[in-house]
């Protein structure tokens, strides 16, 4: 969401205001009160203007006052020293102020805004006309002022920054969607599912993968030997990525921030959490944990020096924190942790592997589930090139899923479009034994052996029938038995035609390997 403002003599000479239809749209401040209202308010200036970029990321932290008597949001003179001091931005009546946001739903109105970007757009500059015209289309009654949302045709110097915007937002319009799991066969592109978000949202990453070994401390921190150059044993807290996730949350409020966990039921999940799993809960419109947990020693004295010599950070982390926990700044102590709204979990599942440590249901609620489906139509031009022909990867997979989920009476052990990497285009004899062949052997058809059922096996000339093992796929006959699985399948070879145009185009593909 944009407010777009035109700067005039009074804005100068007396005080910046925000007039009232924009205020209580863009700032989400309680506009129907009969009384004075003001609210804390982070102002982080961002421009694409060359004579102002040394100013990008400095933050001016202010209030906004709503007066309903005069119909009107203000603003402490911190913006007015910046905006119009001669040496910054040396703003002038005529100039642009342009704040942007991206909650923009009807959710989040009574959500307060807490932090907003700022830009002066002058006269002249390469932004002034698209801005200008914004502000001529869809100006209040009162002319000079409007607030629109970012779904508008746009220049081609702000393009990427707000269709990046728009795209976070149009995600981030369900306020519980802050825990998610994107679980799904292996090869649907889960992983990429969520690098996608991630990168159109603007947000700060912080990745690890989850495995039977690890635990509490080696996600969130602890005390761990270190040698000086004397050769003396040194004892020092180590933060692991759950403290530095949090902690740069926390120290940059404007920036989306993602603790992404790849293969999370790779993990002992009740383990690894403790009692973090308690932050997991959301309250509904603001985003944050529902309830405080104190966190041990050892840690919260780390986040008490994290934040030693920085007064400013500090002293914002306590007034955000007391402010989320619902309790007075009196109250405040290092050993309270809950977190804050701009962090995001996100993790992703193998459904094949989900019964490595299962998920207790309490967990399990406190996430958000995201079905990422086997795409077919992704792969139609892909082949699997064998000795005896060329083959459809598609056609295979559409044909070997439907036959797992007759066995296993389940879709859990379904192949992916991407289960092996097809950014060339076809499918090496060897990539489809090694990988694929031997996934539904160890997984599904060993125990499948010798009856009708398995995909191991074939008719020969004479018309018997002959059983196969996976270790005869590796003999003198394997590109045979190959062959012979595939016509087991029902799947035929592809017309030259077919093959030559794979050989030629598949190459440019945009199909890529992900999880």
């Amino acid at each position: 969401m944009l407010y777009i403002k035109k700067i005039v003599e009074q804005d100068i000479k007396k005080e910046l205001a925000f007039q009232f239809g924009p205020s209580a749209d863009f700032f989400h401040m309680n506009c129907n009160d009969t009384y004075a209202v003001k609210h804390r308010l982070s102002l982080v200036f961002e421009t694409e203007s060359d004579s102002l970029k040394a100013f990008n990321n400095h933050r001016i932290d202010t209030e906004i006052h709503y007066n309903s008597n005069k119909r009107e949001c203000r603003v402490t003179s911190e913006v007015k020293n910046f905006i119009f001091n001669a040496d910054k931005c040396n703003a002038q009546p005529g100039d642009l102020i342009v704040l942007k946001r991206s909650e923009t739903t009807a959710s989040e109105y009574q959500k307060t805004c807490d932090y907003v970007k700022i830009d002066i757009v002058k006269q002249g500059s390469n932004s002034f006309d698209f801005y200008q015209q914004i502000l001529n289309t869809n100006t209040h009654s009162q002319r000079g002022f409007c607030c629109v949302t970012t779904d508008i045709e746009l220049p081609e110097d702000n393009e990427k920054e707000l269709n990046e915007l728009s795209d976070a937002e149009k995600y981030e319009n369900s306020d519980n969607e802050l825990n998610v799991i994107f679980y799904g066969a292996p090869g649907t592109g889960k992983s990429t599912t969520a690098d996608s978000i991630l990168k159109k949202g603007g947000f700060k990453t912080f990745r690890t993968t989850f495995h039977p070994e690890s635990d509490y401390y080696s996600f969130v921190g602890s005390y761990k030997p270190s040698t000086d150059l004397n050769g003396k044993i040194t004892y020092t807290f180590v933060p692991q990525i759950f403290i530095k996730a949090y902690l740069y949350a926390w120290t940059n409020p404007d920036k989306k921030t993602c603790l992404n966990i790849e293969e999370i039921n790779r993990g002992n999940c009740a383990q690894i959490f403790g009692d973090i799993f308690q932050l997991l809960d959301r309250k509904y419109q603001r985003g944050c944990s529902k309830y405080t947990i104190d966190i041990d020693t050892d840690c919260s004295e780390f986040i008490k020096q994290y934040f030693s010599g920085n007064d400013d950070k500090l002293r914002l982390y306590k007034e955000r924190l007391c402010k989320y926990a619902e309790i007075g700044l009196d109250e405040f102590s290092f050993e309270k942790i809950l977190l804050p709204p701009n962090l995001y979990i996100f993790a992703t599942m193998n459904t094949s592997d989900q019964s490595l440590y299962p998920m207790d249901s309490a967990f399990k609620r406190r996430w958000v589930w995201k079905y990422i489906p086997i795409d077919y139509s992704a792969v139609k031009d892909v082949y699997i090139r064998l000795s005896e022909g060329n083959y459809s990867w598609e056609c295979f997979l559409r044909e070997v899923n439907s036959r797992i989920t007759n066995i296993t009476q389940s879709e859990d052990k379904q192949l992916g479009q991407y289960f092996i990497p097809v950014d060339k285009g076809f499918i090496t004899e060897n990539e489809f034994r090694d990988k694929v062949l031997f996934y539904l052997w160890n997984d599904i058809y060993k125990d499948e052996y010798g009856t009708a059922s398995t995909i191991f096996r074939m008719t020969d000339a004479d018309g018997n029938d002959i059983q196969l093992s996976f270790s005869s796929l590796f003999g003198d006959k394997s590109s045979l038995f190959l062959s012979g699985i595939m016509k087991t399948l029902g799947i035929n070879i592809l017309s030259n035609e077919a093959s030559a145009t794979n050989d030629t185009e598949i190459i440019d593909s945009p199909v890529s390997e992900v999880e």
